[in-house]
């Protein structure tokens, strides 16, 4: 009784790190960048009113592609949606990091959102694949809890690594640690979804369920 209460515990702790430190990348991409707007306003040669446009261009995405990634996931699974999720992070990164014009900066960003959407998808529905009532309940408090910290802990990393360095030592930030959670889901995290229980119907089925 004892062994299975700590082999139990064990899971959830794990489970809850891979989860907070998932969406965390997401968060934290979303504020990094806000220290060094000055900065990459006079690298792109915009004004510095025009970085706003990162917000939207990373959040739409990120919100819209949810809408792909549940229902992908009730199919295929929650692992290949969150790696696949993770590698398109990860180019919109590289993207960000190399971008030459204010544009094409733009562009990396919204790929960074269609990809760390994921997260946004994903945090909710393997908790519920694991757990239910009051301990759905702990369990969804205690990410929450994990992930409010990421937004507000970003901006102030941001704004060490650019007077450190320069801008583009965040997106190296987000880069180094976007591909460790990456390392880690593909180590560390197991299928939460069987494939007796994952939906056969077509994707439209879910899309019209949601809309009515």
């Amino acid at each position: 009784m004892v062994v299975r209460q700590q082999s139990s515990s064990a899971n959830m702790a794990k489970l809850l790190f891979l989860i907070i430190i998932l969406t965390a990348v997401g968060q934290m991409a979303q504020t990094m960048y806000v220290p060094s707007i000055a900065a990459m306003a006079s690298y792109f040669s915009v004004q510095p009113t025009y970085l706003q446009a990162v917000m939207a261009a990373y959040l739409i995405p990120y919100g819209l592609s949810q809408f792909i990634y549940g229902p992908l996931s009730d199919r295929i699974g929650r692992r290949p949606v969150i790696i696949v999720g993770m590698l398109i992070f990860l180019l919109g990164t590289l993207g960000a990091l190399f971008a030459s014009s204010f544009e094409l900066f733009l562009l990396a960003s919204f790929i960074q959102g269609a990809g760390t959407g994921c997260a946004g998808a994903m945090s909710r529905t393997v908790t519920r694949d694991c757990y239910d009532g009051a301990s759905l309940h702990k369990v969804n408090s205690l990410v929450s809890m994990g992930v409010i910290f990421s937004p507000l802990l970003a901006p102030v990393v941001g704004g060490y690594l650019s007077m450190a360095f320069d801008w583009h030592t965040s997106y190296v930030f987000l880069l180094v640690f976007g591909a460790l959670v990456t390392l880690a889901m593909f180590v560390m995290f197991d299928e939460t979804l069987p494939k007796e229980n994952r939906r056969s119907e077509r994707v439209w089925t879910s899309y019209s369920y949601v809309l009515s």
